[in-house]
């Protein structure tokens, strides 16, 4: 009987890197000067039917490690689909064997760190949401493109950021970098939202809008060499093409230079000094003795306030789900347009929603999740209102969602919910994100929702979220 080790979809990235990690430890522990290896995992599932009956079901599971070594300028590989400790460190001496008795090429070997060039590229990430009043597009950004105006390299470095793993840019003794061009990279989202048409009751407005939730902007390093005439991708190895007239100009070689340090904040509670509890993404840290809430604010904490609401039975059974409330400031330019007799699709029959007034709050998600699921949570939370009074008793609930989104890009979509619950939009061009960041409070609030195997429910609204699709929302 023999036995391999298996990997499963959420904790294979984490072993995946452990195993090439091991790899070249034990590569230069036998004497290798240099040392690559990659490892990859994947599932599949396929159904074959014939005269609409299942014919076949075929589960397929891949799993590989691959390993180059260079002993001066001699090469040898090996490779595996056993990641059992002793067949990974079998495949590392199969790799030294054979790059013992191999032929010399001077040529063979990785880019020495001194000659490679780190060329920025900008990323850009996020929730878009494009409006065409009374339609709304969705969809999830991740892009990438080159950051400085020589041509010689590439537009963009594709789903690397996405698929490889990625370490601090604090650049080494001898590693050399390229500034980005400001103007490139300090893009501005500009926004679309603009108003036309008759006012007669038969033609439709056409109101255009872009919004952005929760974007991140960063730079990416991509690092290349110089092998005359041709700039070479040090990931691949391969060259890029370029031609004469896209040669590298003298001054491409700048470097980049950086006066920004690597600073901690100690993660103590400022109230109780214990330990505060956040998870990867978390924008808001949470104490677990006083049960306070906190937000990174320059090089300290600023403390924040929240609300649970009560669950009826046994609150175990619930998990909080965090919600900014958006409360319209009266006397603000955003009370006053949603005040002037603009009647929404559904009325607000929560607390402080009288029929036929405007509504009293908007509710939106305070965590990341598919474009589509947050217009839907925004709109329904937004038309029930709160859906029960606050908990009594003060604390956390027993399980929540961590905050992802802040309350600032919470405020980004305000315009979209809006969008979708109003029957006469042609006030929407005046709700611009300055009016909304001052014309809006914003307070925190879990919500209970009810675990069931699948999904979460929250009864008194009838809204279910995927449980899946909370756990694909931390790539958003």
């Amino acid at each position: 009987m023999s036995t391999r080790t298996a990997l499963s979809l959420q904790n294979g990235l984490g072993t995946l890197q452990e195993k090439v990690n091991d790899v070249l430890r034990l590569a230069k522990q036998l004497g290798a000067t240099q040392a690559e290896a990659n490892a990859s995992f994947g599932t599949g599932f396929s159904v074959n039917v014939r005269m609409r009956e299942v014919e076949t079901l075929r589960h397929q599971r891949d799993q590989g490690l691959g390993v180059t070594v260079w002993l001066g300028h001699r090469k040898g590989s090996a490779s595996t689909s056993d990641l059992r400790p002793e067949a990974i460190e079998e495949s590392v001496r199969k790799a030294c064997a054979l790059a013992r008795y191999g032929a010399e090429d001077p040529a063979s070997g990785l880019a020495d760190a001194d000659r490679l060039l780190f060329v920025p590229y900008g990323r850009f990430r996020g929730m878009h949401f494009h409006l065409l009043w009374p339609d709304i597009e969705s969809r999830v950004l991740d892009y990438n493109f080159l950051a400085i105006k020589e041509a010689c390299f590439p537009g963009s470095i594709g789903l690397r950021p996405q698929t490889l793993h990625l370490r601090p840019a604090l650049f080494h003794r001898g590693e050399k970098s390229l500034t980005p061009d400001q103007d490139l990279f300090d893009f501005q989202r500009p926004r679309t939202l603009t108003g036309s048409g008759s006012k007669s009751p038969y033609s439709r407005p056409t109101i255009e809008d872009d919004a952005y939730i929760g974007e991140v902007k960063s730079i990416v390093y991509a690092p290349f060499y110089r092998q005359l005439p041709d700039w070479i991708d040090a990931i691949s190895n391969q060259p890029i093409p370029t031609s004469e007239e896209e040669s590298p100009r003298p001054e491409l070689h700048r470097e980049a230079s950086y006066d920004w340090k690597v600073s901690f904040l100690p993660v103590l509670c400022p109230d109780c000094g214990w330990d505060l509890e956040a998870e990867n993404e978390s924008c808001i840290l949470f104490c677990p003795q006083c049960d306070s809430a906190w937000e990174p604010a320059g090089k300290g904490f600023k403390k924040i306030g929240y609300e649970v609401i009560g669950a009826p039975g046994n609150p175990e059974d619930y998990y909080g789900l965090p919600f900014w409330r958006l409360t319209p400031l009266p006397g603000s330019k955003v009370y006053e347009i949603l005040a002037e007799g603009r009647g929404p699709k559904k009325r607000s029959s929560g607390p402080g929603g009288e029929p036929g007034s405007p509504r009293s709050a908007f509710w939106l998600p305070a965590f990341k999740i598919s474009p589509r699921l947050f217009l839907l949570l925004g709109k329904r939370m937004t038309q029930a209102q709160a859906p029960g009074p606050t908990r009594e008793s003060p604390g956390l609930p027993a399980s929540f969602h961590p905050v992802t989104l802040p309350a600032e890009g919470a405020r980004e979509g305000l315009s979209m919910i809006e969008s979708a619950l109003t029957t006469n939009p042609e006030r929407l061009p005046d709700l611009t994100p300055e009016s909304l960041a001052e014309g809006c409070r914003a307070d925190l609030f879990f919500i209970p929702f009810l675990w069931t195997p699948l999904e979460l429910v929250q009864p008194q609204v009838r809204l279910g979220v995927s449980r899946s699709a909370l756990n694909l929302a931390k790539y958003i």
